[in-house]
Parts: C-alpha cells; sequence; structure tokens
C-alpha cells in the first residue's frame, strides 16, 4: 500500500451497494492510500477517509505526491 497526500481537487468513484454510483471529490491536503497492486491504467482502490472510492492512477500521479516512508 502507498499512501499520497492530494495537492489537487481529485474526482473519485464511489459505490455503495444498493445505490447508484456517486462521483466525489477529494479534496487538497486529504490523505489517500492506494491499496492493492498499482496499475497504470484503469481505475485503482483507493481509502479515503472511511470508505473504498475508485480513482485513476494517472490522475493520482499528476495532483498528489507520494508520503514517502508511509506504508499500511
Amino acid at each position: 500500500m502507498s499512501k499520497y497526500c492530494v495537492h489537487d481537487p481529485l474526482l473519485a468513484i464511489l459505490r455503495k451497494p444498493g445505490t447508484p454510483a456517486e462521483a466525489i471529490t477529494i479534496e487538497p491536503g486529504s490523505i489517500i492510500t492506494v491499496k492493492g497492486d498499482v496499475n497504470q491504467f484503469g481505475f485503482l482502490d483507493v481509502q479515503y477517509e472511511d470508505q473504498v472510492v475508485k480513482v485513476f492512477m494517472a490522475d493520482i500521479e499528476k495532483k498528489a505526491d507520494r508520503v514517502e516512508g508511509q506504508a499500511g
């Protein structure tokens, strides 16, 4: 797992059982954790606050900085 600090607003998709997918914005200053293997293409599962959302890795690379020495 890798942690990132968001520096520009980041679009994410939130899916809750029984409800339509919802687009949310992860605000600058937020810490997110990429779960599982990093895939350069497609969506990744990201822990944001106390929920798992989907975010494009390309967006994370452009709009967030990796927090070195922080894992898990």
